[in-house]
């Protein structure tokens, strides 16, 4: 990502979830509130008041999904669901008092919980030039107090420099990082753990986390994908470095304190969201999977 332009996967994202959002078959995974959020991100990244999609935009993201990873949007829109159904729960299960959504990106969640939840303090860290865009969006649509967007670059610096701002405090923690593993080095994601640690309350705080499961021959990719999706993500300078096979990513988590306490992939959200609508022909990507890491589990 260069560093005065917001993320090209923040983008892609949020204009493929907002073209889901009008298929009359799956429009119902994103929904109308996630879809106001794209737009509103959309039309604040291209510097216009209409976020809205022309009918290029759809030829052009239907070809680009074709041509890169075939089933990548659908499973953008049933990974945000799960997310979404798993926080909720944990909000209710647990004692839960404030969320940290590192890389936020243009997703809607911190904005949709802050709402349904008043007394919860919702963050979102980003690097500065996405969260130009999104700061943008939110006070497009409106924001109470108890969210608040944090402006971080997580390759130069360390979630660790945040806490000594007063804003990220030590309690019971829920940290979410959706859609960041894969861009961070080995060493990266021991130091976002230690942050972690360091920075909320010890054996309180859970890691909600994405991860690419790394395939036979040391493969980060989704299985769908294509020559031509590795060099757009190259070209944009956001490139797949880390993964971690799922048969092991219970040991990953324990040897940096954490249990794994959940564990989702495409087929299972092909099973609880797909299947029951009579949709499991749909084409869903494969090779990310969701994990619930807390202490102790």
């Amino acid at each position: 990502m260069r560093d005065n332009e917001p993320s090209a996967t923040a983008r892609l994202i949020a204009r493929s979830q907002l073209m889901l959002a009008g298929d009359p078959a799956l429009g119902w995974a994103v929904g109308t509130d996630r879809a106001s959020v794209y737009r509103a991100a959309i039309a604040a990244a291209a510097g216009r008041d209409d976020g809205r999609l022309s009918f290029a935009d759809r030829i052009g993201l239907a070809v680009a999904e074709a041509a890169g990873v075939r089933g990548i949007y659908l499973h953008y829109a049933l990974r945000k669901l799960r997310i979404e159904q798993i926080v909720r729960q944990r909000l209710a299960t647990a004692p839960v008092k404030q969320v940290v959504v590192i890389a936020a990106g243009f997703d809607p969640l911190a904005l949709l919980l802050h709402r349904d939840h008043p007394d919860l303090k919702c963050f979102e860290v980003d690097h500065p030039a996405t969260q130009r865009c999104k700061r943008a969006a939110i006070e497009s649509l409106g924001a109470g107090a108890n969210l608040s967007l944090l402006p971080l670059d997580l390759v130069r610096e360390p979630l660790s420099s945040l806490f000594g701002r007063g804003q990220i405090e030590q309690e019971p923690t829920l940290v979410i990082a959706e859609g960041l593993s894969m861009y961070l080095t080995e060493s990266q994601i021991d130091g976002l753990f230690r942050d972690i640690r360091r920075g909320t309350l010890a054996g309180s705080s859970a890691l909600l986390m994405t991860y690419m499961n790394r395939r036979e021959g040391g493969r980060i990719d989704f299985e769908s994908t294509t020559p031509l999706a590795k060099a757009w993500l190259a070209l944009k300078r956001e490139k797949f470095v880390w993964g971690v096979e799922a048969s092991a990513l219970a040991g990953f988590a324990s040897a940096r304190g954490y249990g794994l306490a959940g564990h989702w992939d495409p087929d299972s959200q092909r099973a609880d969201y797909l299947s029951p609508r009579a949709l499991s022909g749909h084409r869903l990507a494969h090779g990310e999977n969701i994990a619930l890491l807390c202490p102790g589990a």
